[in-house]
């Protein structure tokens, strides 16, 4: 029996600018008796781990995880997990990290855990013993070799007593943690939130949970943002009446002193619904991005006209708005001018069309603000039967674009899906580009020049190679254009069978290869997988460094 889903990957990540994001990544998860296969958009295979019947299988929804992290062995020939396990991090072994499972496959013993949200900033373990797969007694979390919180498990591996705990986005630039008790896995009483920052540990929020054990926050709350950071410290101020907000809630942001930037009402017969005048935030303001949204609530629904508003240098502008359906069903209607995902101080874009009942239809534009001035950057129209699908010839851009990445693409949309050829522009350059299948899949063939994840004006890497039905197939190189001149800096093989998987000798880039960090890594792949002595090289430096992969 195989199960085909779609999930999106949400991603801390630091870009070169300093700008500190969420990032959606779609792929695919195949999931069947036997394995776990994680895809591309395209089809291309990033991973494929082996899975039990008889234990539910594990998945990773951390973009870097997913690439970066495994664990080494051994099964049974039921593919149970028995025996020590341990981990590798871009392929080095992760000190201590792992344990060993019973022959049921339960945790077993002394183990060291990884965080669920653990990546490359926030390298934090879980520490303590478990008894046939239930945690028990003492857990610590431990961070740069410090114990930074702990708490106690009881016989059925249910936190009890007094906790310290950390956000589940906690990371190097979200420092965040929960004090407060437990009763057999429920939270009681009062309940803290502390925030370190520049080096002190600051109360930021909290509140009471009731001591019916049923985990419902109860009177006064200080909440805190699901992305809070450092640049983005924001905390939300009202009461709850049975787990419910309710009555009036203000939305505070902590830079260079605490200003309220938003809120409203939320409904008196503890729906927990919004209601009349409001005003939202992006789900990612932060210090480049002071995005609020203003309009009317009706039961919860947003209705009528909503404005964009957009803090710039200390200077309020309204950037966009429309309207939504009188009826309640928060539907957009008529015209409207949106912000790009990505839009912040540097990457201004926005989008101006027609919705139809919550549908795009007809022409839509792109438009740029560069330094006060709007430029047109892309174009094109939606079908107008109301299925939202892209049609005909299209002028996309890219998701950060910005003046160092000028990057956009050309070609023909068939009811959504890409066809025929394309072409990649850097500043009105053709830079790569490629065919997509004519019969309508958005599936990538023939010959292509891709563009890096991190492409723009100092990291003008391109890769060069074959696609067959949506998946890289044979010799690809990697390019690299550095002050005019093209250069080869890397590459390897894909399989000929078509499942996208790297075989052979590769040289590789680092994730943040840019004119100033030339960073290659030279080595082999086995089946997809980094096998044996891998050599990493920072051109220009003579700086070499090893690193060993289990084969």
């Amino acid at each position: 029996m195989k199960e085909k889903e779609q999930r999106y990957v949400i991603e801390d990540i630091i870009c070169p600018f300093g700008i500190f994001y969420r990032y959606k990544k779609q792929f695919y998860i195949i999931k069947d008796n036997s394995e776990v296969k994680y895809l591309t958009e395209e089809g291309q295979i990033l991973r494929i781990d082996i899975t039990s019947t008889n234990q539910q299988a594990e998945v990773l929804k951390k973009w870097e995880q997913i690439v970066k992290l495994y664990w080494k062995g051994q099964h049974d020939t039921n593919r149970v997990k028995v025996g020590k396990w341990t981990a590798t991090w871009q392929g080095e072994i992760i000190k201590d990290v792992g344990g060993t499972y019973n022959n049921f496959g339960e945790k077993q013993g002394q183990w060291k855990d990884l965080i669920t949200n653990y990546w490359s900033l926030a390298q934090v373990y879980e520490v303590g013993k478990y008894q046939k797969g239930l945690r028990q007694g003492k857990w610590m979390f431990l961070y740069k070799d410090q114990e930074i919180g702990c708490g106690v498990y009881n016989l059925q591996g249910e936190k009890n007593g007094k906790w310290l705990e950390l956000s589940n986005a906690f990371c190097e630039n979200s420092k965040v943690s929960y004090i407060g008790e437990y009763y057999n896995g429920k939270k009681i009483g009062r309940w803290d939130i502390y925030f370190k920052y520049q080096g002190k540990n600051n109360k930021i929020g909290g509140g009471e949970y009731d001591q019916a054990r049923k985990q419902r926050k109860i009177g006064q709350w200080i909440d805190i943002s699901d992305g809070f950071f450092e640049d983005s410290q924001i905390t939300f101020h009202g009461d709850y009446k049975n787990g419910k907000k309710f009555g009036k809630w203000d939305i505070m942001f902590t830079w260079n002193g605490q200003n309220k930037i938003g809120g409203g009402l939320y409904d008196q017969h503890g729906e927990g619904l919004k209601i009349g005048k409001w005003i939202d935030i992006y789900d990612q303001y932060q210090q480049n991005r002071q995005i609020t949204y203003n309009g009317e609530y009706k039961n919860g629904k947003k209705v009528s006209r909503w404005d964009i508003w957009f803090n710039y240098i200390g200077k309020s502008n309204k950037m966009g708005g429309g309207s939504y359906d009188e009826q309640g069903q928060e539907l957009k209607v008529g015209s409207w001018l949106e912000l790009s995902d990505g839009f912040c101080d540097s990457s201004q874009v926005t989008y101006n069309g027609e919705y139809e009942i919550g549908k795009k239809v007809g022409r839509w534009e792109a438009w740029f603000n560069k330094e006060g001035k709007n430029i047109k950057i892309g174009c094109g129209s939606y079908d107008e039967g109301g299925e939202g699908f892209k049609n005909g010839q299209w002028i996309d851009v890219h998701d950060q674009y910005l003046d160092c990445r000028q990057v956009a693409y050309y070609g023909e949309y068939r009811f959504g899906k890409k066809v025929g050829r394309w072409e990649i522009r850097f500043e009105d350059n053709e830079i790569g580009g490629g065919w997509f299948d004519q019969a309508g899949e958005g599936l990538k063939n023939g010959q292509w020049i891709d563009i890096s994840d991190g492409f723009y004006q100092e990291s003008q890497v391109t890769f060069h190679g074959e696609y067959q039905n949506g998946k890289k197939i044979g010799r690809w190189d990697i390019w690299y254009n550095k002050e005019g001149q093209n250069i080869k800096i890397g590459g390897g093989s894909y399989d000929e069978e078509g499942l996208g998987v790297k075989i052979g000798q590769w040289i590789e880039i680092s994730d943040q290869f840019d004119d100033y960090y030339e960073v290659t890594q030279k080595g082999k792949y086995q089946n997809g997988i980094k096998v044996g002595n891998w050599l990493e090289n920072f051109r220009g430096f003579n700086k070499i460094k090893e690193i060993q992969y289990d084969n």
